[in-house]
């Protein structure tokens, strides 16, 4: 029996479609203003990549920042939505069975799931005041900094003095950020980015030990 999964975040797109244990195909597009237009271009890919039809899919399931407007236009039988926390573990117990303690890092939430020995959700804490340990504050980075999101990680390990970031919320520590960029002479970009990175590990790290 085909399934299709849809999370439908502030920022992505993304669906698989599985039959059994098996992933058949998916696809991930940026979210646009109305997420609708995406939802179903997204859904329509993968289904080309598995060869089947809308109507082959039997089961639906939808979850994210924009499920509730969104999903109801897809026009899929027997869709149904979760929670994020409850899609994550179930997610996180598919791939890896042995995990207890899952961290998600959203566009502009995070999360910490803790699992029971058989994949259920015994206790979630999702931080999304400023997002400043989600992701929005690495893409803001990276825009300031022109530096690709996916060189952030292995500059900051070139760092010599790490900055520290200390403020929570997202529009003072980018002003944090700033500040370090026009002092004379200007910090090193390693060093801001691995204070930045110390500053969302420390919210997620925070959300853990809760």
């Amino acid at each position: 029996m085909a399934v299709v999964g849809i999370d439908l975040g502030s920022q992505s797109t993304k669906v698989v479609i599985l039959e059994g244990d098996v992933i058949l195909g998916g696809a991930s597009l940026q979210t646009g203003e109305s997420a609708e237009t995406e939802a179903r271009m997204a859904v329509q890919e993968a289904l080309r990549q598995t060869g089947f039809k809308r109507e082959d899919l039997k089961a639906a399931v939808a979850t994210g920042t924009l499920s509730v407007p969104v999903t109801a236009a897809l026009n899929i039988a027997a869709l149904k939505q979760r929670s994020a926390a409850s899609c994550i573990a179930t997610g996180a117990y598919f791939r890896f069975p042995q995990a207890r303690t899952v961290l998600y890092v959203g566009a502009d939430s995070s999360m910490a799931v803790r699992l029971s020995a058989d994949g259920q959700v015994e206790d979630s804490v999702k931080n999304e005041r400023c997002a400043v340990s989600s992701g929005a504050l690495l893409d803001i980075v990276s825009r300031m900094l022109e530096v690709p999101v996916e060189e952030l990680g292995p500059m900051s390990l070139q760092a010599t003095a790490p900055q520290t970031v200390s403020s929570r919320c997202v529009v003072f520590a980018e002003g944090e950020i700033l500040s370090f960029i026009h002092k004379e002479p200007p910090v090193p970009v390693a060093d801001v980015l691995a204070g930045v990175n110390k500053c969302i590990a420390d919210g997620l790290w925070g959300m853990v030990q809760k």
